[in-house]
């Protein structure tokens, strides 16, 4: 293994003679611990990040703890058995506010508050991940070094996204503020159902099928040009892994975890394109992930209530907290197969409710179809993470796309279009953004898809995804209120 010696570290913050630097392969040894890969990250934050702990499997490196940091919020970050950790981004003010952890499956955790100041990044490649932290704490964390090292052989070859340099904290806001005291994040896609599908969509028109109507609509397809998108993007972009489902690991025994470590399986690399941009005030972000500013910058653990509490502006209506939901379900865009798999979010998860918010969804898509999406709600002042609906067709060149919605805006349109499957989807939110993905409309043949709106009414907002998929996402619905 003379290829994986240690690659020159990288550092932020800064040092005062009077801070102690601690470094963490010091620690281990002296624990007479046998390294292992990282399986949690804890960090606790109030003004700023005032304590920090890694675990190497069963072993921690200490707690490096400042001011009253065992009264202070702690955000738990799970690692997956294959999960690396690739690229470590922040900003700084006085000291060290913010802590962004970016892994080759995709996904982003991010801990602390970001006020606004300086940022960082600290990445060697998408290839390589780190190895050893070292950190300088006083009353707060002011310094954090990352030393890295080549993934394993293993992994095969661009099984990790590069993070990009370039302000990348600044453009990339697709992260997860913690809404309580020692949140575990995750942003994994989960197999929900094994669903049976076709192999490709020419062999579905074959099956015994039923054609779900809805009305059509006219869309102007000179409006769509290509053209890259105005605001400025990493070359490669960060998304929620759709590989195998990992629950969340905050305690316990992760020896499980430990012997898996030796016996890898290569991971599906997930691939960005900019795609198109839409004339007019409104931009087309093609898919890629909004460019999203923070919920609330100094309130943290108050995000899941604040967002609750007040209503949208689009729809302009006063939901009381004593009465139950009542939502209404639209038109049904696709079609219905023989083994196609149903699902309802709202009938499932937030019926009995009295309060609900769509608060973010994933849609796994290529350049050609709709494979599946997923929904996270605001649901009575907690965040709940609805299951994944996809098909069984996923394959290495899909995309998965978090559009994440910020506060007070929500989802008032989704069109598309279909042949035998969803081949498109394009969602417009309350702030008049648009989303397109898969094989939108004016990208394919009218003579061939059918186009579709789902009936949303003006003044009234989605709350809830349906529809059912099998290879592919065969139909499409919502429920509204």
């Amino acid at each position: 293994m003379g290829n994986q010696s240690v690659i020159p570290s990288q550092h932020a913050g800064y040092w005062n003679r009077g801070t102690p630097i601690i470094y963490d392969k010091t620690m281990l040894i002296q624990k007479g611990a046998i390294r292992r890969k990282h399986s949690q990250i804890m960090v606790w934050h109030k003004d700023h990040i005032n304590g920090f702990e890694v675990m190497y499997g069963k072993n921690s490196a200490g707690v490096r703890g400042g001011k009253d940091y065992k009264n202070s919020p702690c955000q738990i970050v799970s690692l997956g058995s294959s999960e690396f950790i690739t690229c470590v981004a922040g900003s700084q003010t006085e000291a060290i506010d913010e802590l962004i952890f970016y892994t080759n499956k995709g996904n982003i955790f991010k801990t602390g508050v970001n006020k606004g100041g300086m940022p960082f990044t600290l990445s060697q490649g998408g290839d390589k991940f780190v190895v050893y932290f070292s950190i300088g704490m006083s009353e707060y964390m002011t310094y954090i070094k990352a030393e890295f090292r080549p993934l394993p052989a293993m992994f095969g070859r661009n099984t990790a996204p590069f993070c990009h340099i370039n302000n990348m904290v600044v453009h990339q806001r697709a992260v997860y503020p913690p809404v309580e005291n020692r949140l575990s994040q995750n942003a994994p896609i989960a197999q929900s159902q094994n669903t049976q599908g076709p192999q490709r969509p020419a062999s579905i028109a074959a099956q015994a099928n039923v054609e779900v109507s809805s009305p059509e609509i006219k869309v102007e397809s000179g409006k769509l040009n290509s053209g890259k998108i105005s605001d400025t993007l990493p070359e490669k972009l960060f998304y929620p892994s759709i590989n195998n489902e990992r629950e969340v690991q905050s305690e316990g025994d992760n020896s499980d975890e430990e012997s898996k470590f030796d016996r890898l399986n290569d991971e599906m690399s997930i691939t960005s394109s900019a795609r198109n941009s839409l004339a007019g005030p409104a931009k087309m972000h093609g898919g890629l992930i909004p460019v999203i500013s923070q919920v609330s910058e100094e309130q943290t653990s108050e995000v899941a209530s604040q967002r609750a509490a007040i209503p949208s502006q689009a729809n302009q209506q006063t939901l009381a907290r004593n009465v139950r939901l009542v939502c209404y379900k639209s038109n049904v865009a696709g079609k219905v197969y023989s083994n196609t798999v149903m699902f309802d979010d709202y009938e499932t998860l937030i019926k009995e409710c009295l309060n609900a918010y769509m608060y973010e969804v994933r849609i796994m898509h290529d350049s050609d179809f709709i494979y599946g999406m997923q929904g996270f709600y605001q649901v009575d002042d907690k965040i709940v993470k609805g299951p994944a609906h996809f098909g069984n067709q996923v394959h290495t060149r899909c995309q998965c796309h978090s559009l994440k919605l910020q506060y007070g805006e929500c989802i008032v349109s989704i069109t598309g279009n279909y042949q035998e499957v969803i081949n498109g989807l394009i969602i417009t939110t309350s702030l008049g953004k648009v989303y397109a993905f898969g094989n939108y409309t004016s990208r394919c043949d009218t003579s061939k898809c059918t186009t579709f709106s789902l009936v949303i009414p003006k003044g009234k907002r989605a709350v809830a995804l349906a529809g059912g998929a099998s290879g592919y996402l065969n139909n499409i619905s919502v429920h509204y209120t």
